[in-house]
């Protein structure tokens, strides 16, 4: 897979300002707001749960990310919890935003091949190839 560089970019803001536009006109402000706030929580979680696992590649405190990925869970789980509490009928749109950002990262990663693999990260010096990062 070629750098797409500045023909990347541009598609990306396209495809988000059309999304935006499609989510404006059919979802209240409270639907994307909920989105906005649950996949801020879920990466926050997972980015917390990376850096707990490579803490000495990155020189910092296991400590730290801990408390980030346990707070950013907890914020998640009561998010639910007030979710089902005062509107349960949005449930359906946070099912949905869950199942298609898994669905496109999987058909993502089965079109292009692509792998996540830690040992690229230790290896100083090492170029990622096309099909594998170490995000």
């Amino acid at each position: 897979m070629k750098n797409l560089g500045y023909w990347s970019v541009v598609s990306i803001g396209i495809g988000g300002m059309v999304g935006g536009g499609i989510c404006d006109c059919f979802l209240d402000l409270s639907s994307i707001a909920l989105m906005g706030s649950t996949g801020f929580l879920i990466i926050f979680a997972f980015v917390n749960a990376a850096n707990m696992r490579l803490y000495r590649e990155t020189n910092s405190q296991l400590w730290i990310s801990a408390i980030g990925a346990i707070a950013s869970v907890t914020a998640f789980g009561a998010l639910v919890w007030r979710i089902s509490d005062s509107m349960p009928s949005k449930l359906w749109l946070l099912s949905v935003m869950l199942t298609a950002a898994f669905s496109i990262e999987a058909i993502y990663r089965a079109i292009t091949g692509r792998q996540i693999i830690h040992s690229n990260l230790i290896k100083k010096g090492n170029q990622n190839n096309d099909k594998n990062t170490s995000y």
